[in-house]
């Protein structure tokens, strides 16, 4: 016998841990690796279902119209969506009673409308929405680790899904002022996903409400398995009025133009709210166009380039309560066609809320016109 050959039962063992090792070499070059090309393809374009699993609290909030049903995938998948964006909060979820785990009856209900989804062909992407409260203990480790621990367990009950069709997202706006500490914020929070979903493709985006300077700021973090996200709503005083959250002095904007031009506000200044005119006079001064929404755009996209990382426009739309239809219309048209010619995919808010896709209950669904015109889509 060849002394230098090992033993048949050592030489299974010797087999056993090479393949062991290449498994596991196998599964961190798929988390090192970029985001797949399904997924990117997914996320050209797409809509996001706010309000669903956030605030089951709230006063007014209306099942019919704010939670999705397998009818809504359809209708999302017929005009030619891609994706759905998900908020999810910590609170829907969380067993009261013990932290520490995750309630069996709220988990069913959030499997099943991804299932729903992805029964569609779509790729969903799950996005950590905690209250303003949980954020601003994000500062402090205490309230920093309680988040990790949450997603540790959120992964871990999602991570049988397939990689092409589920995306997590790791914190909807941190809301923190200070960019360093929500870089470190993100890189706990993504560190926390992949020890329970290690091949998932994670969403980062930069400090406080994750706009376009929020994201050229940021620095990229040590993982290539990332998209980087910002949120899209220049000028907020043009997208959010009629708004009855956040400033309050977005509920006395209305009817404001767009584009803005001193000669398009000046019929609109006697009638307007006192409190309201200078801030409208402003708006006109300020000349808001296609042109100068593309060169917040230009910013974004600079970003990505220099830092060579994948970029996604996750959320950007406007409120159509107190907006005039072809104001609305002209300002979606222009931001999605400026996004595509970035090639930067998007994320429509919203599905059926104040910025909405649709008006109506479930299963009798209205398309808004003005929505489906300016984001340039069609039932197929």
């Amino acid at each position: 016998m060849n002394r230098s050959a090992p033993r048949p039962r050592f030489a299974s063992l010797l087999l056993a841990l090479f393949l062991t090792a290449c498994g596991l070499r196998g599964e961190s070059a798929a988390a090192d690796a970029p985001p797949s090309p399904e997924v990117m393809r997914a996320l050209v374009r797409g809509v996001n279902l706010s309000t669903w699993f956030t605030d089951r609290e709230a006063p007014n909030i209306r099942p019919q119209r704010w939670y999705a049903d397998a009818s809504d995938f359809k209708l999302i998948r017929k005009l030619g969506l891609r994706h759905v964006r998900i908020p999810v909060s910590p609170a829907f979820l969380e067993d009261p009673e013990r932290p520490s785990t995750l309630r069996g009856d709220r988990l069913a209900e959030l499997r099943q409308g991804i299932a729903q989804a992805q029964n569609e062909g779509l790729l969903v992407i799950i996005a950590l929405q905690p209250s303003s409260a949980v954020k601003q203990r994000l500062s402090e480790e205490a309230g920093l680790a309680a988040l990790e621990a949450f997603w540790r367990n959120l992964a871990r009950a999602l991570a049988p899904a397939p990689t092409q069709l589920l995306v997590f997202e790791a914190l909807n706006e941190p809301e923190l002022e200070d960019a360093r500490r929500s870089r470190v914020v993100m890189q706990r929070l993504v560190t926390a996903i992949r020890s329970s979903a290690p091949r998932h493709s994670i969403v980062v985006a930069g400090h406080k409400f994750s706009g376009v300077a929020e994201l050229a700021a940021m620095e990229p973090l040590p993982d290539s398995n990332l998209i980087y996200a910002f949120h899209f709503y220049e000028p907020h005083n043009f997208t959010h009025q009629g708004a009855t959250w956040g400033w309050p002095m977005w509920a006395k904007f209305a009817n404001w133009p767009y584009p803005s031009t001193p000669e398009a506000v000046a019929p609109l200044l006697d009638a307007a709210d006192p409190e309201a005119r200078e801030h409208l006079a402003w708006y006109g001064e300020q000349r808001w166009n296609r042109a100068k929404l593309g060169e917040w755009l230009d910013q974004a996209g600079l970003w990505a380039a220099k830092n060579e990382v994948p970029i996604w426009c996750n959320e950007f739309g406007a409120v159509r309560d107190a907006m005039t239809p072809a104001a609305r219309r002209a300002w979606l048209t222009d931001a999605r066609e400026l996004l595509e010619a970035r090639r930067i995919p998007w994320s429509h808010w919203d599905y059926a809320g104040h910025f909405g896709l649709v008006t109506g209950d479930r299963g009798q669904r209205v398309l808004d016109a003005d929505a489906v015109a300016g984001l340039g889509l069609s039932l197929r």
